[in-house]
């Protein structure tokens, strides 16, 4: 039964992770669903939960990607509702895949922010949409980048390399929290 388990999580884990940029509505609300089950349970999972991914040239890219395309109105609120709440908590846990490197930490959360960023002024621009579905996309993203803020503020509090950083990130996201309300 032991060995069945194992094979089942070294095929299982990387197919629900690599297919984090799924964009069909139904598979990627169970994707999502997937992830923040192994996430939350990663633990239990294996040690070195990571190893079971190439999570830097792999896994990182396709998560980028996904923002990327939800920058470029790609997004639809069913998709929103489903992976800007699970960034947080995914980010979380994926911060420890960096611990050896400061600066590819870093570049990973500029990435991330960027491509957050980006979707906010996408989501803010937009005029084609209703307006409930706007107002709550919006709402969305923003906490998405509120939470993913708080959560590298204080991971990187004390480090100093990362100074500049949260200099950027306290002085443009609580702009964006001003000027949004």
């Amino acid at each position: 039964m032991q060995s069945l388990r194992g094979n089942i999580k070294l095929k299982l884990i990387p197919l629900v992770f690599y297919s984090c940029d799924e964009d069909n509505y139904t598979c990627s609300f169970y994707t999502w669903q997937s992830i923040l089950k192994c996430i939350n349970h990663m633990h239990k999972l294996d040690e070195n939960f990571w190893s079971l991914l190439n999570v830097k040239k792999a896994f990182i890219p396709k998560l980028i990607a996904l923002l990327r395309s939800h920058a470029n109105q790609n997004l639809n609120s069913q998709n929103v509702e489903i992976v800007y709440p699970a960034l947080a908590p995914l980010i979380s846990k994926l911060s420890s895949v960096f611990n050896e490197n400061i600066n590819e930490k870093l570049n990973f959360y500029k990435d991330v922010f960027s491509k957050l960023n980006d979707a906010f002024s996408k989501e803010n621009a937009s005029v084609s949409r209703p307006k409930s579905a706007f107002a709550s996309n919006r709402t969305l993203v923003l906490d998405a980048i509120l939470e993913c803020s708080a959560f590298v503020l204080i991971e990187l509090a004390d480090q100093n390399e990362a100074q500049e950083f949260i200099d950027l990130i306290v002085s443009n996201y609580v702009r964006l929290v001003y000027d949004f309300i």
